[in-house]
């Protein structure tokens, strides 16, 4: 019986801390550095007049995160591009000068005490820099570069879950609009829930829905076509999240994303309908260390 009573002291003492929830927010202290690699790939068929046109286009992605202040209020932190591979076919010529530029450039972020990116700067140089050689670019980058889908850019990093305590089982829901410019908008409603510990880690699944507008009549754009009207539909939405709650930090975020529907785009005072089918695979991992080897 004694030893009964010992075991289950034991068991009671040493089992696993999300029994009573744990915290799924980032912790950042002054002076700490970190390095998110981003992999998404692309895959899509547009068809239009009876002739399908495969795209593919496979984008790596290296940031160097460095906190510069952290109090009550919220957080500042620099973002620089260390690293961007392009590979596409649906560029002409390719990407290789747009990797080459990205590099090295450099971004204030500002965050609310709720994680919530406030500010992002560092958008108009990075404008000039992608548009120096060609002035006719520079409005089509400042209508697809704006902070509003700047700051969409790095919010997914720091949100994995609401302020509060979440246990086994509990469900959030999350919905932002991504301004895509002349392109339109496109509004992801996202539904996330706490699967438990997995390996030493907070596993985060999460589901959803993405809804694309077209672009108000009136919208202008520096694009050499028009999105007139758009019906897509998402065929799946899902991934999932695995946060080190110890360290405060999100580990690995995966997402697949797949959609299809119709467009009518207006080119040269015509209107022109197709069918489109896209693929999107996502991968991010925060590192200790640089992966970039020079």
């Amino acid at each position: 019986m004694t030893s009964l009573v010992a075991s289950l002291v034991l068991a009671i003492a040493f089992a696993p801390p999300q029994a009573d929830g744990v915290s799924l927010k980032w912790k950042m202290n002054v002076g700490d550095t970190f390095y998110a690699q981003s992999v998404v790939g692309l895959e899509q068929t547009v068809t239009a007049a009876g002739k399908d046109v495969e795209q593919k286009q496979d984008q790596t992605a290296v940031s160097r995160y460095k906190v510069t202040k952290a109090d009550k209020d919220g957080y500042t932190l620099e973002q620089t591009i260390l690293q961007s591979i392009i590979e596409t076919n649906i560029l002409p010529g390719g990407a290789g000068d747009l990797s080459k530029k990205l590099r090295g450039a450099t971004f204030t972020i500002t965050l609310d005490d709720q994680l919530k990116v406030k500010k992002f700067e560092g958008i108009d140089d990075l404008i000039q820099k992608l548009g120096a050689n060609d002035p006719k670019v520079k409005p089509l980058l400042a209508a697809t570069l704006n902070e509003d889908a700047m700051k969409k850019s790095v919010q997914d990093l720091f949100y994995c879950g609401p302020d509060k305590i979440v246990k086994v089982g509990d469900t959030w829901k999350r919905e932002d609009t991504l301004p895509l410019g002349p392109l339109g908008d496109m509004t992801l409603a996202m539904e996330y829930k706490y699967a438990g510990s997995k390996a030493g880690t907070e596993d985060i699944v999460l589901s959803g829905k993405a809804t694309y507008a077209a672009p108000k009549k009136d919208a202008g754009g520096a694009l050499p076509f028009k999105v007139v009207n758009a019906d897509l539909k998402t065929e799946k939405m899902a991934g999932n999240l695995s946060f080190d709650s110890k360290a405060g930090r999100l580990k690995e975020s995966t997402m697949e994303m797949k959609m299809s529907g119709t467009l009518t785009l207006a080119i040269n005072g015509m209107e022109v309908a197709m069918d489109l089918k896209q693929k999107i695979v996502g991968k991010t991992t925060i590192l200790d260390k640089n992966p970039v080897v020079d």
